[in-house]
This record gives structure tokens, sequence and C-alpha cells, in this order.
């Protein structure tokens, strides 16, 4: 027996009697007869459209599809498209490119060496001055989020200085000149005493 008065325990629903009558029964029924009929037709909807639009793909493309059994030149099956027939006049291997010129007719003399790791050196301090002068970023910013993002580690640091150097160093010594860093430093030196 249920209480006559109603809290939250009181279910919501009547309980299901054991002798329903017919007619519930048969709108229950035909009402699951119904949604399998609907859910049957949506599928056979959805496949006969996949099956139209492969058959439409598959289709289309059959008027440039060349089946014929004739080779090409030489018996080669393989259509080169026109841009790659250069290519295959080439002899190969391909020569290798000849060695710069400074290489062949004498190599670098050791003053020259040394006053191209001079400009190297050189180079690397205007960076590092220029660097200690530029301030820091915001750190809320988008751009200061990104520069920790991609900061290095402190033991990275003497590596790429060195690779810096001998970057400028290579530079001087293959142009014959000391040509960026030098013109760095010139510009740092101005802007010192401006």
């Amino acid at each position: 027996m249920y209480p006559t008065t109603s809290s939250e325990r009181t279910p919501l629903v009547q309980p299901a009697y054991v002798y329903e009558s017919s007619l519930s029964r048969n709108y229950r029924r035909r009402l699951r007869n119904l949604q399998c009929a609907i859910c049957v037709t949506f599928i056979a909807i959805l496949t006969v459209a996949l099956l139209v639009t492969v058959s439409y793909n598959l289709n289309q493309y059959d008027t440039d599809v060349d089946n014929s059994t004739n080779t090409g030149a030489g018996g080669n099956l393989t259509l080169l498209p026109p841009d790659m027939v250069p290519l295959q006049q080439l002899t190969w291997p391909l020569p290798d490119q000849p060695p710069a010129e400074w290489i062949e007719s004498m190599p670098p003399s050791p003053e020259a060496i040394s006053a191209a790791v001079g400009s190297g050196n050189a180079a690397l301090t205007a960076k590092k001055r220029v660097e200690a002068t530029r301030g820091s970023l915001a750190p809320d910013t988008p751009a200061g989020r990104a520069q920790r993002a991609a900061a290095t580690a402190a033991s990275v640091a003497p590596l790429a200085d060195a690779a810096y150097a001998a970057e400028y160093a290579t530079r001087a010594l293959l142009n014959g000149e000391e040509e960026r860093g030098i013109s760095l430093i010139y510009r740092v030196r101005e802007w010192n005493q401006n």
C-alpha cells in the first residue's frame, strides 16, 4: 500500500498492472512497428544515396582513362610528364659543382684567418652590446610568452655564440672583407656616441 500523502519518495507513475487492456498493447505494438519501419526506410535511403554517390564518382572519370596496350618508345610502359623529359636526357651521375676559386688559387694565409676570426669575435661583441641595450618584453604579452617558450638552456648560449662568431668569420674569409660584423660594430659605436 502506498501512503495517502505524497512526498519525494512517492512514485510519479502508476504501477504496471498485470492485466493490461488489449488497446494499450495494440498501441505499443503498432508504435514499435512504425518506429522500425521509419528506421528501415531511413537506412534504405542512406544506402541508395551512398551507392549513387559512389557510382557517380567512379563513372565520372572513365572517359579520361586510356586503356590501350600500346607501349611508348623502347617498350617502356611509363610515360613521363613533359617537364620531366629534360631530366631523362641528362647523363648520370651529375657532375659535382666546381670548388670555389679561392680554394683552388691558394689557401688562405694565417693572417687572413686571424683577421677573419677577429672580425667574427668583433661581430659577436657588437651583437652582445645590442642585446644588452635591448629591453626585455613584458611577461604577460603573447610575444613574451613565445620568447619564454622558445628559450633554450643556458648551457647552449656559448655554443650559439661560437657559431655566430664562426659564421661571420667564414663570411669575412670568403668575401675577403669584413662584411656585416664590422658594419654592425660601427653602427653600435655611432649609436652609443649619439
